[in-house]
């Protein structure tokens, strides 16, 4: 159309004709600087989101597409199909982009959680594993030293930190029946140190 155009106004020389070519020219200077726009526009955009600033490379796809956009007359339909197109379409790899660096993210974020939770288990575990055998040990001194009721309290402790302890449920029976056979022995002697008074 702009070569018929041309052509037509070559052949009129009057005031008219340089009329039509100023204003061919003034559009065909306004579609170039509209296609350099947003040619620079995608560039930037494409550059941000090489450098991983996914929030910079949308807002310059976008930016690039309203040029387009606002320019619609300047451009033949096909034309501006598949420029606006190329800007849509950086927008969504951009956005896709985006997606995959929040899953990325979510799943960096969640596999941190999980690490520390997991070391925050393992500190109580061995914290409460160095109290029991602190206890354990605790418990064998005051055997040594024939406190029973004592060391039956701190096996207490024992499996109220873990129930199923076994060494906190051996020496709570051992002492049990240490307390048992004590206490048998001490009613014998009373019985005995009162059959000697009658």
């Amino acid at each position: 159309r702009l070569a018929e155009a041309r052509l037509e106004m070559r052949g009129r020389v009057g005031p008219e004709g340089q009329l039509l070519e100023g204003f061919v020219r003034e559009r065909e200077l306004a579609k170039q600087q509209r296609t350099a726009e947003f040619n620079n526009l995608l560039t930037r955009a494409e550059a941000a989101l090489a450098a991983g600033d996914t929030r910079e490379a949308e807002d310059l796809a976008r930016n690039a597409a309203l040029t387009i956009r606002g320019s619609r007359d300047l451009y033949s339909e096909d034309e501006f199909n598949t420029t606006l197109r190329r800007a849509e379409d950086l927008v969504d790899r951009v956005q896709g982009t985006q997606r995959e660096l929040e899953d990325r993210e979510r799943t960096a974020q969640e596999e941190r959680l999980a690490t520390e939770a997991a070391a925050r288990e393992r500190q109580v575990r061995e914290g409460r594993e160095r109290q029991i055998m602190d206890n354990i040990r605790r418990v064998r001194a005051l055997q040594m030293e024939q406190k029973y009721e004592e060391a039956l309290q701190v096996v207490d402790q024992i499996l109220f930190l873990d129930p199923i302890n076994p060494a906190g449920l051996l020496l709570r029976d051992i002492i049990g029946d240490t307390l048992l056979v004590r206490r048998q022995n001490d009613v014998r002697a009373e019985i005995g140190r009162s059959m000697v008074i009658d």
